[in-house]
């Protein structure tokens, strides 16, 4: 499966044609280096009230629960990294600080 997906420039992913994401995120969902990442991360995590381990996610009533569960657990390890950068400049997007302006 491959895929050309340049994030240099985020404000450019509009303009990507959905397969090129849809390939890209397959792959990440592919990846055997990412799932031990995201356990050995989400093990400090409860799923219905249990700690959360590769088999968390093997009884066919929990598999829908997965990939919603894996981007919090990513969100919630991963935010600290982020915190105080300006990305809304990576998207076009307003920034939503009340900071003054230099004239």
């Amino acid at each position: 499966m491959n895929f050309d997906l340049n994030l240099s420039n985020f404000s450019e992913l509009s303009g990507q044609d959905i397969n090129v994401l849809k390939n890209a995120i397959f792959q990440l969902l592919q990846s055997d280096s990412l799932e031990a990442a995201l356990m050995e991360c989400a093990k400090r995590s409860l799923y219905n009230g249990q700690r959360i381990t590769p088999q968390t996610f093997e009884p066919e009533d929990a598999r829908q629960d997965y990939l919603p569960v894996a981007w919090e657990v990513m969100k919630a390890n991963l935010s600290p990294f982020f915190k105080g950068l300006a990305l809304s400049s990576l998207t076009n997007e307003k920034p939503t600080s009340n900071a003054q302006r230099s004239e």
